[in-house]
């Protein structure tokens, strides 16, 4: 392969697409004056690293995967960051001042592993013959003239040179505003193996997972669609199932109009029994001051909370099934899909049950 320095905007436009960080924008939940100075620069720094290179040889082969396989991957880390709870034992107040910086962070250290794992895969000659390296303090956008790219014949470990290789990915100063314990999950998330490690984070698991959702979803393309020698399609994740969907790219374009027209499926995620517990509660006139429903999801007040067991082992359960978005002292947000379970029974307490 060969090919020359490209502009991230270049990039984005012949790659990528607009859609994309819109997407992103949305998932962000942020202002576009704060998207456009906390994740855009990332954005642009890993294109200017990885430029249009492929990413591995059984995966995201073609001229561009890299990046593809980046930029995707952070989309979905940033929605999964949705359904995380990163610190389980934090007031309101500190997961609202928190979790934004925990999606930036999920966005910086997926971004960071993937350009590791092609820089472990790819060596790359520039046009006087001098083999690139990763560890320079330059981007290969900073290349003068063409260059080439072939797979290394044996792939190198970047696990253990990564912080060496990613002072040309993080600019000087990006996390100067984060503390010391932010710091510590950020460094220990960032993991081009994709292995899951001993006493992993939840930030650790937003980034593997989504990491490794998005290339095993790549391989079963290319497993259904041979095309041979031509970069895949980059889709994207629909913001509302990003973090249930077993497959995390979206269906091509000519299939969206016909899965969109299909049933919603009950969310296979969330356990029976809660669902049970859930669609009881519907049940119950004396709970409807504990319960409301928002854009976001269902808010169960402390009362609704100790339906059946004590509001701790239910909060529990919830926990455990990965549907709480938020809590209190006296209440648990939790997500868009065990809300539809529960208006669904209540409009069928309403109206009658069929």
């Amino acid at each position: 392969m060969h090919s020359h320095p490209r502009t991230a905007s270049d990039l984005f436009n012949s790659l990528i697409g607009r859609q994309h960080f819109q997407d992103l924008l949305t998932a962000t939940t942020t202002g576009k004056e704060q998207f456009l100075v906390e994740f855009m620069p990332v954005a642009e720094r890993f294109a200017m690293c990885v430029q249009d290179l492929p990413l591995a040889p059984d995966v995201f082969k073609a001229q561009g995967g890299a990046l593809q396989a980046g930029l995707q991957s952070g989309l979905l880390a940033v929605r999964t960051c949705d359904a995380m709870i990163f610190q389980p034992k934090a007031t309101a107040q500190e997961r609202q001042r928190n979790d934004p910086l925990f999606r930036w962070c999920a966005y910086c250290s997926t971004l960071a592993s993937v350009f590791l794992i092609c820089a472990g895969q790819v060596e790359v000659v520039l046009a006087d013959g001098e083999v690139f390296t990763f560890a320079g303090r330059e981007p290969l956008f900073n290349a003068q003239g063409s260059f080439s790219v072939k797979w290394r014949e044996g792939p190198s470990k970047p696990t253990e040179a990564g912080l060496l290789y990613l002072q040309t990915v993080f600019y000087p100063g990006q996390f100067a505003h984060l503390s010391p314990e932010m710091l510590a999950l950020l460094g220990g998330s960032i993991n081009p193996a994709l292995a899951t490690l001993p006493n992993e984070t939840p930030l650790g698991r937003v980034v593997r997972t989504s990491i490794t959702q998005v290339i095993e979803a790549q391989r079963r393309r290319d497993a259904s669609v041979m095309l041979a020698g031509t970069p895949a399609q980059m889709l994207d994740l629909p913001a509302s199932t990003a973090a249930q969907q077993a497959d995390p790219v979206q269906p091509p374009s000519s299939a969206v109009a016909t899965e969109a027209a299909k049933p919603k499926p009950e969310p296979a995620a969330i356990p029976t029994k809660l669902l049970d517990w859930v669609r009881a509660l519907a049940n119950i006139r004396s709970m409807d001051d504990e319960i409301s429903i928002s854009d976001r999801g269902i808010r169960l007040g402390r009362k609704a909370l100790g339906f059946g067991a004590t509001p701790k082992e239910n909060y529990t359960a919830l926990y455990e099934a990965k549907v709480v978005l938020d809590k209190g002292a006296d209440f648990a947000l939790c997500n868009r899909a065990l809300a539809s379970a529960y208006t669904d029974a209540k409009d069928k307490a309403i109206g009658g049950k069929a």
